[in-house]
């Protein structure tokens, strides 16, 4: 007994001291050592907007040197990876989307990292959905006009994406209209937007936060949005369901993490410093501006958040019978 309550003790004392020594370190931090924050797309996509003004204000509330790392390529697999696999101290953040720990996990095979198991939630940072767009000389108004001139024309209709995630939307839309429509593929979602824009493509299920400002300008016209309840910047757009899909809902969402393992003070001040930049007038107005939903959401809220639209994705996934790759 008394061998036990030592070990107990000791136990005891040790985790006084790591809570002890991570709350120094939280304390200290950044310090003077650069803090990274990988992006998964290039620079002038809009989540690595989102992380230079979410980075930005990190700096100036904690003081140090806060960079974007724009590791694009393989659908964000090796910015994930580089992340997951990074020292858990604080010094590496990682801005998530629905692409890396949503759809990658029931796209890609033998996925190098586990998006619930290997990251530490910080906050999150914006919802948001994909948006049916043409171009305005296409002759549909409406996703049911959509939908008919599809039927009308079959195998003549063609669709951009620009990554997996993009393509599941359309595929998920595909088969349950049973419609043959072209999948067009590009290296890059600057150069489908033009295509689209130039009305090589017929249309396009866009990320809100690119899609809202070329909507806005009249440059696109939007049919349709894919979320459960309709986008809170375009109001007026009609859902997927909405337009006869019962049941079809697919949500974009994105999220600050920290490598597994990083401690739980050092967590605690970055949610702090990113909680008080989402709600400071200025951010909002410029990620709205963006075309981005902003909402906050603890590092608790956001592990919820995480496991639901893993779950959510995988359906729609299944449903669209998009393979693995």
């Amino acid at each position: 007994m008394n061998l036990c309550r030592m070990a107990w003790a000791r136990a005891c004392v040790g985790l006084a001291l790591a809570v002890a020594a991570g709350a120094a370190l939280a304390q200290e931090y950044p310090g003077a050592r650069t803090v990274k924050i990988i992006v998964p797309f290039a620079p002038g996509s809009a989540t690595d907007a989102l992380a230079r003004i979410i980075g930005d204000q990190l700096q100036r509330a904690l003081g140090g040197t806060f960079v974007i790392d724009n590791q694009a390529g393989a659908n964000g697999v090796i910015a994930a990876q580089a992340a997951a696999r990074a020292t858990p101290d604080g010094h590496t953040l990682f801005v998530s989307t629905n692409t890396t720990h949503s759809a990658n996990p029931h796209l890609v095979k033998d996925l190098p990292y586990d998006p619930l198991k290997d990251f530490s939630p910080v906050a999150r940072l914006t919802s948001g959905q994909f948006i049916l767009v043409v171009p305005p000389a296409l002759p549909a108004r409406s996703l049911s006009e959509l939908v008919a001139l599809a039927r009308e024309r079959p195998g003549k209709l063609s669709y951009a994406t620009s990554n997996a995630t993009s393509l599941v939307a359309p595929e998920w839309l595909k088969a349950l209209a049973g419609l043959d429509i072209l999948s067009v593929p590009y290296k890059s979602n600057a150069t489908a937007v033009t295509d689209l824009l130039a009305a090589r493509v017929d249309m396009m299920f866009m990320d809100q936060a690119n899609a809202v400002p070329m909507v806005r300008a009249g440059k696109l016209r939007a049919l349709a949005t894919s979320g459960g309840r309709r986008a809170a910047l375009l109001p007026e757009v009609p859902t997927v369901a909405e337009g006869g899909f019962a049941g079809y809902a697919l949500n974009s969402w994105a999220g600050l993490f920290a490598p597994a393992g990083t401690p739980p003070a050092l967590i605690e001040r970055l949610t702090q410093a990113t909680r008080a930049a989402l709600r400071a007038p200025d951010v909002l107005e410029r990620l709205q501006g963006l075309g981005y939903e902003v909402i906050y959401a603890a590092p608790g809220e956001l592990a919820q958040v995480a496991h639901e639209q893993h779950a959510l994705w995988g359906r729609a996934i299944s449903a669209a019978k998009v393979p693995r790759q």
